[in-house]
């Protein structure tokens, strides 16, 4: 007999096959087909679950299961409800309405010692992995997300209930709100534009000037997020990421190391960088983190996902998100550009720290901010910069243009050695400052203001020392 179930790989969850047989000999399981360990622990409480039901175990008999699974390693607790229903069919104790459904239907589920059945707790991962079967488990509790399934809550019950959820998104997210905060009108435009055009940001200056704030709020600012993306976290992290109100915000400490920042281990885990997939990516203090941390980066900056390969074992975790950085010039965080202000290192030594930023990882940047003038101007709130960014995307959302715009940066703008990213990112900042403007062309002030943003802290940062 085989049945269909789900195990786990990787994070997330793949549709294989159970098959039992009963033979001849001492009543007892066996389980092949490399299950772990706590899948090796189940047929004392498959036994016992079955005896507290009224239900029995099969007399003169063993039963053999074979964990037919795309992994290399079966791990699937969920496995428990499948081995139960074929075990009963075998022996004629399956209820009518479930037999029929028995070869057609996964089976995913957990059996207490009392005979209850409950759903995984990666439930909510299991109806995105499930599109054309049904869907047989137990009692479900919590968020779920959206989805059809059928509940057989007991042993002991004849018929599995049908059961259906989902979710309203429109209520479902909810933008936390900033008070108390004037932000002046560089800072206002630049939390605009870079909530506006999703951008990847370093903010590069002195102590105190306002860095980590611009971190906190940026994330308020942006869009809703779309539901099918957002549906990419629940089949990563279930019903955890349905908890989640708003975007994933992962902000490491920089003595993270490179491990918990990539992932790794066997089975192989998601580190901090997928737990930020379709959010944001907090970095304060970049320049303190592992040198191995920076550059790992650069890949999934690049393509938005992490190749990872551990002890024979292989996967591809996604890792798309919203990079926000932040770093001082030097150790006395006192250094501004012009090395002025103060600081009390050399030369070299502040260079060594600045250093650590290396080209290509730099590249990955769309803007390279100095924050040593952000506490200049008259200050605007919170929710007048929310205004400006919703006006702004309302604009883009009801031009055409964007489709003619010119796949090239003017020739005027062209600097010596610019290359393919600086010129993405030229067009990518003009486009949300016209946007800021509601313009549906980008004129000449908006490629000069995004050639001030974009290219000139590059060649200012190579010029800090002289």
């Amino acid at each position: 007999m085989i049945l269909k179930t789900l195990y786990r790989e990787h994070h997330k969850l793949s549709l294989g096959d159970l098959e039992l047989r009963l033979i001849p000999g001492i009543p007892q399981m066996h389980l092949v087909g490399l299950p772990d360990t706590r899948l090796k622990e189940v047929g004392i409480k498959i036994k016992t679950a079955l005896r507290s039901a009224g239900l029995r175990w099969p007399k003169g008999q063993q039963v053999v299961v074979n964990f037919r699974s795309p992994a290399k390693r079966s791990s699937s607790s969920g496995a428990e409800l499948a081995i139960v229903a074929g075990i009963l069919a075998l022996t004629d104790q399956l209820p009518g309405g479930l037999e029929a459904r028995l070869a057609d239907s996964v089976w995913f589920g957990e059996v207490s010692l009392e005979g209850q059945i409950c759903a995984p707790f990666d439930f909510a991962r299991a109806l995105s992995a499930v599109r054309d079967e049904e869907l047989i488990t137990g009692k479900v509790t919590g968020h779920v997300g959206e989805g059809t399934w059928h509940e057989w809550a007991h042993l002991s019950e004849q018929e599995a209930n049908r059961r259906e959820s989902c979710v309203n998104w429109g209520q479902h997210w909810v933008r936390p709100e900033v008070s108390g905060l004037t932000f002046s009108e560089p800072v206002s435009e630049l939390l605009a534009l870079v909530a506006h055009s999703r951008l990847n940001v370093l903010l590069a200056g002195p102590q105190g000037s306002g860095k980590s704030t611009f971190t906190q709020v940026l994330p308020s600012l942006l869009e809703a997020p779309d539901p099918e993306l957002f549906k990419e976290r629940v089949r990563l992290f279930g019903q955890s990421a349905l908890s989640e109100n708003w975007y994933a915000v992962q902000s490491p400490h920089h003595s993270v190391t490179p491990q918990a920042m990539i992932g790794g281990g066997l089975p192989i885990q998601p580190g901090v960088i997928t737990r930020a997939h379709q959010g944001v990516l907090v970095m304060d203090e970049f320049l303190e983190f592992h040198p191995v941390v920076l550059e790992s980066l650069r890949e999934p900056l690049e393509n938005g996902e992490i190749h990872l390969a551990r002890y024979g074992d292989e996967a591809v975790l996604p890792a798309k998100f919203h990079l926000l950085a932040t770093t001082n010039l030097c150790p006395c965080g006192k250094m501004e550009p012009g090395y002025k202000n103060g600081c009390t290192r050399s030369a070299s030594h502040c260079r060594s720290v600045v250093n650590r930023l290396s080209g290509p990882l730099l590249d990955r940047f769309d803007l390279l901010v100095f924050t040593d003038n952000w506490r200049e101007g008259e200050g605007q709130s919170w929710q007048d910069v929310l205004e400006r960014v919703s006006a702004a995307r309302k604009f883009a959302h009801h031009i055409e243009s964007r489709r003619f715009e010119p796949a090239c940066v003017p020739p005027e703008f062209e600097s010596m050695g610019m290359n393919h990213r600086r010129r993405q990112s030229l067009l990518r900042v003009a486009r949300g400052l016209a946007d800021l403007r509601k313009l549906e062309r980008i004129g000449s002030p908006e490629w000069h203001r995004a050639d001030e943003l974009v290219c000139k802290p590059i060649v200012q940062l190579g010029q800090l020392f002289g």
